[in-house]
């Protein structure tokens, strides 16, 4: 008779994983190794197949472009992006974008996975040569046990127990949903009555598998890696990687502004694709791992003896000597040590989390996909896309540990900062890697501001962790709870990758001098009288304005900003109901006084301005455009410091009261903005304008609704502080205390004046923080609504493109001729080979012209071809890329325009409808065209002869 089923506690008083709850870790791991896998293969692929399927061709383009490895890296860069409209460029050469090889073969490795996939479980059952239990006393005693295992672990359906010819003592588990097998040892079943426990032990692990849903994955792990292997890491050795090498000698002969070229981007593009080729196996190890570290905790809490792993981990012998190799090899390994299963069983809580590795391989997978998507199609939409699928891993991850926290009475609940730390390094390595900068450079000029991610990636998890608290704090389901977290963590990480992809790598690649130059000329230009000698504060006021109009550029960054503070705060509110000891008036008080500090600020901005003694009659623009880039300042700087002073003071919920005090301050700071505008003409002494004194408060909105939109985003940069702040305090030992709020007072009909006062201050606490939330949404709604400030790129005039500037180092001259022929396919030769054949036809045509007689027919045809080829070629010349030395552009620019007027007056020429007697006009004008073109060509010619020189090889493809 079956006993009765155990319930799910580990007999050692710990609770069994539940992998309905959310999805499990293993699935999460899955996640991540597709993510990453997908994202290597694209890569791989895409440099293994060029040579075969096209070249990418970006370099060559840039160079044409005029692209000098000894010039100016900003000129560099600026040149770079002039020319991504071109083919090769952006683009490939025939007009699709680039990785399409990449893409196209991914597919198709994707869907080899499948079809292994799907004929692994086929193949294991024909080939382990497997045998059913026998009808007899022996093997109807371990059919019944098993039957009792499987009906302890509800399992449904029940698999199929078959045994293997083997001496081991192992057992495994496969097939598909609906028909799985379980295969026993033989040498199992001989110690099923040795009283060891081994037996239920092994078979409750395989079970467990059953139970936790993740045999489909292993076989999907299983058939990923396979193909992977074959169709990418073997195609990518074979084709770019080895021959890469073989290559690489031949760039000790160039010249060193050559080397200088061609060596970082080698080097880089080798590493960056070694180094996502290694994350691939790391991944599918930490994956398989995990799914047994899983199946062991669950075995455990469906009775099997823990003492089975203590004896085989006491049993494994201590290797020596080799602690370092086993060390960097562990996280490659797929099968956990006995060692990692015992310590796993202790403290099962790494096993409701992703540790370092996958925090690590999620973030960089993330900025390497973000930055590769930004050249696909729309790439603002591509690079949302993939924010989604790494939004949900975080936030399943998080919320899987503080459940965990939760069912085990943890008191200590995780605060998402080590996860956040793993998550910022995986992020600088993707942008380091990946990310924009001049061609030729080992690392971008400013690499260092891409540190300031992993602080970003801290506040980011912590506040996944925060809003986790507060909802899990609510009875529900987890799978219902998630959600509003889930979707707001989306929509932030949406937020945060945009806005990377579009202006942050430009900041790191040290890209956006020229931009602030523009800015900082063109307020100078508009407003002379008001900057002339203070070019310190002009730079100061251009650099801080960039920056933040950036933040504010899009929509959904300023819903975003709303949603950041208000979601925990209606939380906490919900949660607390404003009573005393929760800290939530403690905290609207301390922003309402870090906006009244802000708000001095402002006043202290306009006693600044009116220091410079500058007449009213003589003031221009300029002071108002100064006061308001300068309030947008202040307002940053009063939220930053706020949240810092909050985060510092308080001793419980510090991150959750930072960002809320940040968004009261300011709050009331936009709304004193508001104030001081409409109150132009009554300021007295620190007035900046002749206006009278008025209330206007039409007018004070027209400027109040770009200083709000530009305010709202500065709550990014309070959680930033604060959790930076944070992560210093956690490593200081720093602790939050426990929330200990004073308990309700007991009801009593005969104190109702004491019970007034609880009462009113819960109800004045909550009203206050809905009428904040309320009018944060007005204001963030008149702020979208208004005209508000416009984006940087429509504040600053568009810059003309960089005139090309011809380089002194021979090699480049060559490689720029050698690329610049590429790019344009012939096309300026095909007016060569024109000319060639209108020396053949010259005399022909000489004599004609000369003749009183017109053109017989057939003379009339071939002169006609010859004429109308000159025309169309070089038409398609001048409309090609220009050639990246000024000075020989400008001779072969003219040497084509004479040739079109050439072959105009010869078409005028020729019949029907021709003038006879302009023909040897026409000769002569197709004369002085050739002899154009052959001395435009003549320096052109002589930098690909010396290209031949150097690089005989690529002449003979």
């Amino acid at each position: 008779m079956t006993a009765e089923a155990p319930s799910d506690e580990v007999r050692s008083g710990t609770r069994a994983p539940d992998s309905r709850a959310l999805p499990s870790g293993t699935t999460l791991r899955f996640g991540v190794l597709l993510l990453v896998m997908v994202v290597a293969s694209v890569g791989a692929l895409d440099r293994a197949l060029q040579g075969w399927f096209g070249s990418a061709g970006s370099e060559d383009c840039w160079i044409a472009a005029g692209f000098d490895p000894k010039g100016d890296p900003h000129r560099n860069f600026q040149v770079q992006m002039d020319a991504l409209d071109r083919p090769g460029c952006f683009y490939a050469d025939d007009g699709l974008f680039l990785y399409w090889r990449g893409v196209t073969g991914t597919a198709v490795v994707l869907l080899v996975a499948f079809a292994v996939y799907w004929w692994l479980p086929w193949w294991r059952r024909r080939s382990s040569r497997l045998k059913k239990l026998a009808p007899g006393a022996e093997d109807d005693g371990i059919r019944a046990e098993l039957a009792g295992l499987v009906e302890d672990a509800r399992v449904r359906p029940a698999p199929d127990f078959m045994v293997f010819a083997s001496p081991g003592t192992g057992a495994s588990v496969f097939g598909r949903p609906g028909r799985r097998t379980v295969r026993l040892d033989a040498g199992l079943l001989a110690v099923r009555d040795s009283g060891s426990g081994r037996f239920k032990a092994v078979v409750l692990h395989e079970l467990a598998h059953l139970k936790n849903r993740d045999v489909d994955i292993a076989y999907a792990v299983v058939a990923l890696w396979r193909a992977y292997l074959g169709l990418v890491v073997a195609p990518y050795l074979l084709l770019y990687f080895v021959p890469s090498l073989i290559a690489a000698p031949q760039y000790v002969g160039f010249s060193e502004a050559m080397q200088a070229l061609s060596l970082p981007g080698l080097a880089r593009d080798l590493a960056t694709s070694v180094l996502l080729l290694l994350l691939v196996p790391l991944a599918k190890s930490d994956a398989l791992r995990h799914r047994e570290l899983y199946a062991d905790a669950t075995a455990v809490a469906l009775g099997a003896d823990r003492g089975v792993w203590e004896s085989e981990a006491a049993r494994t012998p201590a290797r020596r000597g080799a602690g370092t190799v086993r060390a960097l090899l562990a996280p490659w390994r797929a099968h956990p040590s006995w060692r990692q299963r015992e310590l796993a069983l202790g403290d099962p809580a790494a096993l409701f989390s992703l540790g370092a590795a996958q925090m690590f391989l999620i973030g960089c997978a993330a900025l390497v996909t973000a930055n590769a998507l930004t050249r696909f199609w729309d790439g603002l939409l591509m690079v949302r896309l993939i924010s989604v699928p790494v939004a949900l891993i975080v936030t399943f991850a998080v919320w899987r540990a503080l459940l965990y926290t939760k069912d085990n009475g943890g008191r200590k609940q995780p605060g998402g900062l080590r996860s956040g730390l793993w998550l910022g390094v995986g992020l600088t390595v993707g942008e380091l890697i990946s990310g924009l900068g001049p061609l030729g450079q080992w690392v971008p000029e400013r690499w260092e501001l891409s540190l300031v991610l992993v602080p970003a990636a801290v506040a980011y998890t912590a506040w996944i962790a925060l809003c986790g608290r507060l909802q899990l704090r609510f009875n529900g389901r987890p799978r219902v709870l998630i959600w509003p977290s889930a979707l707001a963590a989306v929509l932030l990480a949406v937020v945060a990758l945009s806005w990377w992809t579009q202006s942050g790598s430009f900041y790191v690649a040290g890209e956006d001098q020229w931009l602030r130059e523009q800015f900082t000329r063109a307020l100078a230009v508009d407003s002379p009288t008001t900057w002339v000698s203070r070019d310190g504060q002009l730079a100061v006021l251009a650099t801080m304005t960039l920056l933040l109009l950036d933040l504010a550029f899009h929509k959904t960054s300023l819903i975003m900003a709303l949603v950041l503070w208000a979601l925990p705060l209606l939380l906490w509110v919900w949660q607390t109901g404003g009573r005393r000891g929760s800290g939530l008036a403690g905290t609207l008080a301390a922003g309402l006084v870090g906006g009244a500090v802000t708000a001095a600020g402002l006043l202290g901005l306009l006693a600044y301005l009116r220091s410079w003694h500058q007449p009213l009659a003589l003031r221009d623009t300029g002071f108002d455009v100064a006061f308001g880039l300068g309030a947008r300042g202040v307002v940053w700087l009063g939220t930053l410091m706020t949240a810092l002073a909050v985060v510092i003071l308080v001793r419980h919920e510090r991150l959750l009261r930072a960002v809320v005090a940040a968004a009261v301050a300011q709050t009331v700071a936009v709304a004193a903005g508001f104030l001081v505008s409409a109150t132009w003409g009554c300021l007295g002494p620190l007035s900046i304008t002749a206006a009278p004194c008025a209330w206007k408060p039409g007018a004070a909105w027209a400027w109040t609704a770009p200083l709000a939109k530009s305010a709202l985003p500065a709550v990014f940069g309070a959680l930033l502080v604060a959790a930076v702040v944070l992560g210093a305090m956690h490593l200081a030992g720093v602790r939050d205390r426990p929330v200990t709020a004073a308990p309700e007072p007991a009801p009593d009909p005969d104190l109702t004046a004491q019970r007034s006062k609880p009462v009113l201050y819960r109800a004045a606490t909550v009203t206050g923080s809905v009428l904040l939330v309320l009018a944060a949404v007005i204001v963030g709604e008149r702020a979208f609504s208004a005209p508000g400030t416009p984006p940087v790129a429509r504040h600053v005039p568009v810059p003309a493109p960089v005139p090309p500037k011809e380089s002194t180092d021979p090699h480049v001259r060559a490689r720029q001729a050698l690329a610049w022929l590429r790019e344009t396919k012939g096309t300026n030769l095909a007016v060569l080979s024109d000319y060639g054949a209108y020396g053949k036809e010259r005399q022909a045509m000489l004599r004609t012209a000369r003749s009183p007689a017109p053109p017989a027919p057939a003379e009339a045809v071939r002169f006609r071809g010859v004429c109308t080829a000159l025309a169309a070629d070089a038409l398609r010349a001048q409309r090609g890329v220009p050639y990246p030395d000024p000075v020989v552009q400008r001779t072969w620019s003219s040497a084509l325009h004479t040739t079109r007027q050439a072959a105009a007056a010869c078409l005028a020429w020729l019949p029907p409808g021709g003038m006879h007697s302009s023909g040897a006009r026409a000769v002569a004008r197709l004369d002085d065209g050739l002899d154009a073109t052959t001395k435009a060509m003549e320096p052109i010619m002589a930098r690909l002869a010396d290209a031949k020189r150097y690089w005989p090889e690529e002449f003979q493809q």
